[in-house]
């Protein structure tokens, strides 16, 4: 075989390997603003219905998030939640039911033989509670129902973070395949070589041993990136209602669920982000707002109610008719008790909400640090290490052609740099990873610049 002839080769699978991973772009160097992902759909709100996918159907991360909101369990538990709270407002705004009392009997005189009379009475009440005892219970009922909506918007959260890793799962799967049948096509490529130069007797039957466990390496590398590609895909038709609902096909894909581009990420507008609208916040102010209804219940429950009746009378020797106004004394019991176990819940939820701020401050920091070390890695790695192990490896490709070096200098240059490439692809998925970490650390999926304000926090990032 000629130098010319095998000059060309090797260059051809120089050129090869260069495409086995992403190439250092500018877009990573540099990458443009960031665009966080959509918000989030609460369980409040009905997803649209998705229909079946076709086989090797390329499906928005979206479109799955809407399917597993839309037959998760905890959707059920929502409504429930949601009819209770809401029949407990029905109940707070219930008047109290009128008393009917009817009475009959027999009166004898104590004087004299006159004879035993019948005797009845019909008397009719109704309990009136004074209006701002009313409006206390009905108040603490409606935050009651504002409770549980906040809730739901906290397992909304969680849902979506779950559905968002599984997809980062099968995008990083799928990409670790295509590395891995692009690595034995090069193994191919290079045992093929090895056995021209065998038949010319250029070379000895150790390289071509070499080679020859070089591609069964990397075919078993091809067989356990597929391997975890089905699993990935398993782990999101089970999020997604599994095999039952029959919407999602056996192979799919999830396009840019791992970007090349790594934006960089303002860590103070992420906390502002969190401090301004995380659901854990807003479900601490919604508890908040329910203890002090029920506060202001309790401090009124004391309160006397009125009882107003009518009444009639057939006695023995007259019709009796009139009216009742009856009034409940508070000598004894002014429901000091149940003022001070609420006064006591609002201290301790006071207490929780100072303490969950901190934590989600400490949540945003720890996500955006991992994220932020992410992206330099995929800066160093894209701009530095992965051209130059490629350019290493066209170095020893073209002095192995004029057999300067051995097989296993030629070996050893491709590993090191299919090794870049896969430590690339693994910053990535890292980083995409610690995007989704930080975003639910937020509290919001969406763009913090678009997110409307859900707790009550002032300037100083403390509860009023």
């Amino acid at each position: 075989m000629s130098v010319m002839f095998r000059t060309v080769t090797l260059v051809a699978l120089a050129a090869g390997l260069a495409s086995c991973g992403p190439p250092a772009s500018r877009e990573q160097i540099d990458p443009p603003p960031f665009q966080p992902a959509p918000a989030a759909s609460p369980l409040s709100v009905s997803p649209p219905p998705v229909s079946a996918f076709a086989e090797e159907a390329a499906i928005p991360v979206q479109n799955l998030i809407d399917l597993a909101k839309r037959v998760t369990p905890n959707r059920t538990v929502f409504e429930a939640n949601r009819a209770a709270a809401a029949a407990l407002v029905v109940e707070a705004r219930a008047w109290a039911n009128p008393e009917l009392e009817l009475s009959a009997g027999r009166a004898r005189y104590r004087e004299g033989d006159n004879p035993a009379v019948s005797i009845a009475g019909v008397s009719l009440k109704q309990r009136f509670e004074l209006p701002g005892k009313r409006s206390a219970r009905i108040d603490a009922a409606e935050a009651g129902r504002l409770l549980a909506e906040r809730t739901a918007a906290v397992d909304g959260l969680a849902l979506e973070g779950e559905v968002r890793q599984a997809v980062v799962g099968i995008a990083a799967a799928e990409l670790r395949r295509e590395q891995a049948d692009k690595a034995h096509e090069l193994a191919v490529m290079v045992q093929g070589i090895v056995a021209q130069r065998l038949a010319a007797g250029e070379t000895d039957r150790g390289d071509l041993t070499r080679t020859n466990a070089d591609l069964a390496i990397s075919r078993l590398e091809v067989d356990a990136a597929r391997r975890e590609a089905e699993a990935a895909r398993a782990v999101v038709r089970l999020w997604c209602g599994g095999e039952r609902e029959g919407q999602l096909p056996q192979r799919f894909t999830v396009p840019d669920a791992v970007a090349d581009a790594v934006p960089e990420i303002p860590l103070a507008a992420m906390q502002q982000a969190a401090l301004s609208a995380h659901p854990r916040l807003a479900v601490l102010d919604a508890q908040a707002a329910a203890v002090a209804g029920a506060l202001n219940r309790e401090e009124r429950a004391w309160y006397p109610d009125l009882t107003v009746g009518v009444f009639g009378d057939r006695g023995s020797d007259t019709n009796d008719l009139g009216v009742t106004l009856g009034v409940e004394v508070p000598v004894w019991n002014r429901n000091q008790g149940g003022i001070a176990q609420a006064r006591a819940e609002i201290a301790r939820l006071a207490a929780e909400r100072r303490n969950e701020l901190a934590s989600v401050q400490r949540n945003v920091l720890a996500a955006w640090s991992r994220y932020d070390g992410e992206r330099q890695q995929i800066i160093g790695l894209a701009s530095e290490v992965v051209p130059a192990t490629e350019e290493s490896l066209r170095i020893k490709l073209l002095a192995y052609s004029s057999g300067d070096v051995g097989l296993f200098d030629i070996l050893e240059a491709r590993r090191a740099a299919f090794a870049a490439q896969q430590a690339l692809l693994s910053a990535r998925v890292r980083a995409a990873t610690a995007r989704i970490e930080l975003a639910a650390a937020v509290g919001s999926f969406a763009d913090p610049t678009q997110i409307a304000p859900a707790s009550s926090i002032n300037a100083s990032g403390n509860a009023p």
